[in-house]
């Protein structure tokens, strides 16, 4: 009998134990989920700058990225893509103003690095392209 008492004594610690340490983590779950969003749209914006021009059609716009979707399917059929794979596709996407020798070049490979980093939060080396694609 009292060892009983004594066991359901510490389940009982255990499980508010249980209950703070949830509390604590969904909270900083939380946290962490809200500042990685903010850096992925960030990020986003600024290439989606770089990569569309202001004064292109509703037409040309989605002509791109259509482009984009089949650049990423063909190489990747999976869900996920690869940072070299994902650079091949964003140059080639962009066309003639991102080839070597191009201003454009330079601003256009770090911002897809800085979204790059942002999508891949568990540092996996893959990231999601269909998602990539809904946040473009």
């Amino acid at each position: 009998v009292r060892y009983q008492h004594e066991y359901k004594k510490f389940v009982h610690s255990s499980d508010f134990a249980l209950e703070q340490l949830g509390e604590c983590y969904s909270n900083t779950l939380i946290n962490r989920e809200e500042s990685c969003q903010e850096t992925i749209w960030q990020s986003v914006c600024k290439l989606n700058g770089l990569v569309f021009c202001k004064a292109w059609s509703t037409f040309r716009r989605n002509n791109v990225l259509k482009e984009l979707y089949n650049n990423f399917f063909r190489l990747e059929i999976n869900r996920c893509v690869s940072k070299p794979n994902f650079d091949v596709c964003l140059k080639l996407c962009c066309g003639e103003s991102c080839k070597p020798g191009f201003a454009k070049e330079r601003s256009v490979l770090l911002a897809s690095e800085a979204v790059f980093k942002s999508f891949d939060s568990l540092h996996q080396g893959m990231i999601n392209w269909r998602l990539f694609l809904f946040y473009l």
